[in-house]
């Protein structure tokens, strides 16, 4: 099995930021990273269906809908949109291991956000596959 280079490098950077966000102390600071990747994947999940073709568009439109419900949701979570009937409590004072679960649940959210799209792109191989041989 060979690797190109640069593959190597994208999975070893993809590694260290995850072991970062989700490991490294001070653990607010990788929440909010999270957070940060939910406000801005709406914008690059519609940015990836408009301008990309192909296998890339249709991993955007896989994932999409499962973006747009999440992003809605961690927004709506966030801390500056609190629950109203929740007591105030910062991500700054709370617990690191209250911090760590928080970050595991909102990570699975993206985790089936990719898998989505990467059952999409699987969808149309198979729909590309099909019609070759139709043909």
């Amino acid at each position: 099995m060979q690797f190109r280079l640069r593959s190597l490098f994208i999975i070893t950077t993809v590694a260290a930021v995850l072991a970062w966000a989700f490991y490294a102390p001070p653990q607010w600071l990788g929440l909010l990273a999270i957070y940060l990747i939910y406000f801005l994947l709406p914008a690059a999940s519609a940015a990836g269906v408009i301008f990309h073709r192909g296998y890339r568009q249709a991993f955007f439109i896989g994932m999409a809908p499962w973006v747009a419900l999440v992003s809605y949701w961690a927004i709506q979570q966030s801390p500056w949109f609190p629950d109203p009937g929740v007591f105030e409590q910062t991500i700054f004072v709370t617990d690191p291991d209250q911090v760590m679960y928080a970050k595991m649940a909102l990570a699975i959210p993206l985790v089936i956000a990719v898998a989505s799209g990467l059952v999409a792109v699987g969808i149309r191989w198979w729909a590309v596959t099909a019609e070759k041989r139709s043909q």
